[in-house]
C-alpha cells in the first residue's frame, strides 16, 4: 500500500511485514525528512495522530518572513549578476555560474538555505554544507567550491546592503 497524504510533507504508510502505520513529516530546514511510529494500526487513527503532530510541528516552526529568506536575497542576486552581465559590467558565463550555483538541483544553495532566515544562517551552517556536499560529491573541484562559496558571500552582501545584516563575517569553504 502507498502512503497517504494527510498535507503537504505529512504522510502516513505501512511497512511490508507490520500492521502498525508510520508518519512521514518533510522538515524543510534540515531538508529531510522525520519517521515516526505511530504505534496504530487503524489508518484513521493514525491520520490523526498525524494531524495532531503536523500542527504541534507546526506551532513550534517559526515561520519566516519572505523578505528575510536566504531565497528572497539569492533571486536579487541573479537579477544583480544579470543585470551587470547586460551592462558588460561582469563576464556572461559568470553570471551563468552563479546562476547555476544557486539554482542546482541537487545541491544547490537555493535548495539548502532558500527557506532560511539570513539573519540566522551562520558560518557553521556554511562550513557544514560545504562539509557534507564535499561527502556527497568529491568530484566538486576546489574552483567549484569557491565558486559556491562566492555566490553565498554575494546573496548575503545583498541581504547586508538592504540593512539586513550586519557586515559579514569571515566564510571560507574550508
Amino acid at each position: 500500500m502507498g502512503a497517504i497524504k494527510i498535507y503537504r510533507g505529512v504522510s502516513i504508510y505501512q511497512v511490508d511485514g507490520s500492521q502498525n502505520w508510520y508518519l512521514r513529516i518533510w522538515n524543510r530546514e534540515k531538508q529531510r525528512y522525520i519517521v515516526k511510529a505511530t504505534g496504530q494500526t487503524s489508518a484513521v487513527k493514525a491520520r490523526e495522530l498525524a494531524r495532531s503532530h503536523a500542527l504541534t510541528l507546526l506551532k513550534d516552526e517559526s515561520l519566516v518572513d519572505r523578505e528575510f529568506t536566504f531565497r528572497h536575497f539569492a533571486i536579487k542576486c541573479i537579477s544583480k549578476n544579470q543585470s551587470l552581465v547586460g551592462k558588460g559590467e561582469r563576464n556572461g558565463n559568470y553570471g551563468r555560474v552563479i546562476t547555476w550555483v544557486i539554482q542546482n538541483e541537487d545541491w544547490g544553495l537555493m535548495r539548502k538555505f532558500g527557506p532560511r532566515d539570513v539573519r540566522k544562517i551562520k558560518t557553521r551552517d556554511f562550513q557544514d554544507y560545504i562539509e557534507d556536499l564535499s561527502r556527497k560529491r568529491p568530484d566538486l573541484s576546489p574552483s567549484t567550491k569557491n565558486t559556491i562559496l562566492a555566490a553565498f558571500r554575494n546573496g548575503l552582501k545583498i541581504a547586508r546592503d538592504d540593512g539586513v545584516l550586519l557586515p559579514l563575517p569571515p566564510i571560507s569553504s574550508t
